[in-house]
């Protein structure tokens, strides 16, 4: 039954109590009793089709706020699914970094005793180059003192 029948059954039944107690000339006290208890019926059924009506209207709201939930849901968990997937691009460029690192600092041994050993051997070569220079302006030097001096007289 729907409200509009549930409220007329209440108009009506107050009308025939009305009709029985203001218009008769003879009040038939049956008959009013027997209206006010269907007024009371119209009543209760009035307020039942009221509850059940904000029952309905709660359950659609109920589902537009479910609705409404799942696109944010859904929205959410395609922001966080792409949130992951640069999580991962990040994580595998990071790893990429860390094994080039890995490799650069396992040559890095290797590679400095290359170097150390190249600047020695420069090193010795310059020493021994400096020492056959010198050695040989010793000699020269050697050979000036032994000789007579020219710009002295011995007089």
């Amino acid at each position: 039954m729907g409200i509009k029948n549930a409220a007329a059954n209440v108009l009506r039944e107050t009308w025939l109590i009305y009709k029985h107690t203001k218009l008769m000339k003879k009040i038939d006290h049956s008959r009013v009793r027997k209206h006010q208890r269907k007024f009371l019926q119209a009543i209760h059924q009035l307020r039942s089709v009221k509850m059940e009506q904000r029952k309905l209207s709660d359950q659609a709201n109920t589902l537009v706020d479910l609705s409404k939930m799942q696109s944010v849901m859904y929205e959410l968990m395609s922001e966080l699914n792409d949130r992951s997937e640069d999580l991962e691009r990040q994580m595998l460029s990071l790893e990429q970094r860390v094994e080039q690192l890995t490799a650069g600092f396992s040559a890095l041994p290797a590679h400095l005793s290359a170097t150390l050993t190249a600047q020695h051997t420069a090193l010795l070569q310059l020493l021994r180059e400096r020492d056959s220079k010198g050695g040989a302006e010793r000699a020269a030097g050697a050979e000036r003192e032994g000789s007579p001096n020219t710009s002295s007289s011995s007089c």
